[in-house]
């Protein structure tokens, strides 16, 4: 209860501070500041990267919005889209995930291995599967969150040993079959209308972290260690706690993703999981999510997750080897980081100028974001 009580009172001088900030604004000036406060330029770029994409299929490769190749676009749109919310959280106490396609070829291995292609086993074989997800989460965190270790390392190791125990303990192939049973399948590939049901699944997760993070005692906490743990810390919250649970969280998303996504291709392999690493960092940090922790958009990250399934198969479609496929994803993520950077720096200057007002001794020396 004393946490609850003095994150509230600091949440509420920080807005009341604002509000009367903005007050004496001009009407105009004030509805543009309040709009900036709540969804800033990094959240933003995200939208116009991807209405511009969405013009360029149109006139190049308008069969990526058509028929049975949008729905398998927002299948594997909603697959990144559930990896994307728990690396976000991760990212946002200042952490770093580096185990999101071990556990994702664990995951779907464990389905295979434990069903055989067998309606009757399909549940035991699921709860077996997110239990090891979130066992995988759980020791990630214990580790980073109360034991102190380094998140790179702690993860990187993890992903490590999960990748041999996929094979000792499953073996290749993981089962007689080497498929899912087909209600598996068929979920994976049902829709409404021309959007897949992973995509629907996907967004209700999207929507249940939003309000988490935005309406409940425990997510408003949560942003606050994300944002500045060491006052965090000083009012008493638990941050290790937070950190270990988060993981747990992340782990858990990353199980789920893993099930929908064996279910879509209905005979996973062993490389299942290895694309999701480098294109999970790139959507979180496209969507806005500064690496070093602090507040996200879960709508900017269901737009990047979606701009970045659209450019794969814009190239994809144009005969792009893979290789320069992953190329394109690596100066998108540069090019997001420095957007968010220069754009922030750019609009703040160009605010102040406006105003005619030299920056604050606050904004002078606050830390970099």
């Amino acid at each position: 209860m004393p946490e609850r009580i003095e994150v509230r009172d600091a949440a509420a001088t920080n807005g009341s501070a604002k509000s009367a900030a903005s007050s004496r604004l001009p009407g105009e000036e004030r509805r543009r500041a309040v709009w900036e406060a709540r969804y800033p330029a990094r959240f933003r770029i995200v939208w116009v990267a991807l209405a511009v994409l969405l013009a360029v299929i149109a006139v190049v490769e308008p069969q990526v919005l058509s028929g049975s190749s949008l729905k398998a676009v927002t299948a594997l749109t909603g697959v990144l889209v559930l990896i994307a919310l728990g690396t976000q959280l991760v990212l946002q106490t200042g952490q770093i995930d580096l185990s999101p396609g071990a556990t994702i070829t664990l995951v779907a291995a464990a389905v295979v291995h434990h069903s055989d292609a067998v309606e009757a086993r399909l549940g035991t074989a699921i709860g077996i599967a997110l239990a090891a997800a979130a066992l995988i989460g759980l020791v990630n965190g214990l580790l980073i969150g109360l034991v102190g270790l380094n998140a790179l390392i702690v993860t990187l190791a993890t992903a490590s040993v999960i990748s041999g125990v996929t094979l000792l303990w499953l073996g290749v192939p993981p089962s007689p079959s080497g498929r899912v049973p087909d209600s598996l399948y068929d979920l994976a590939h049902a829709g409404i209308g021309p959007v897949s049901v992973v995509l629907v699944i996907a967004l209700a997760a999207a929507v249940g972290v939003a309000w988490f993070l935005r309406r409940a005692p425990a997510g408003r906490r949560f942003v606050a260690i994300g944002g500045n743990p060491a006052a965090a810390e000083v009012l008493g919250l638990r941050v290790r706690t937070h950190r270990a649970a988060v993981y747990v969280f992340a782990s858990t998303m990353y199980g789920v993703a893993g099930v929908l996504a064996a279910g879509f291709v209905r005979s996973p392999d062993m490389t299942l999981g290895e694309q999701y690493l480098f294109t999970t960092i790139v959507a979180v940090a496209l969507g806005g999510t500064l690496l070093h922790g602090g507040t996200a958009s879960v709508s900017s990250t269901v737009a990047a997750c979606v701009f970045l399934t659209l450019l794969d198969q814009l190239l994809a479609g144009r005969n792009i080897p893979a290789g320069y496929r992953v190329l394109v994803q690596g100066v998108v993520l540069v090019l997001a980081v420095a957007a968010v950077n220069v754009g922030s720096t750019t609009l703040a200057a160009l605010r102040r100028r406006a105003r005619r007002e030299p920056p604050s001794v606050a904004t002078a020396t606050a830390p970099p974001a």
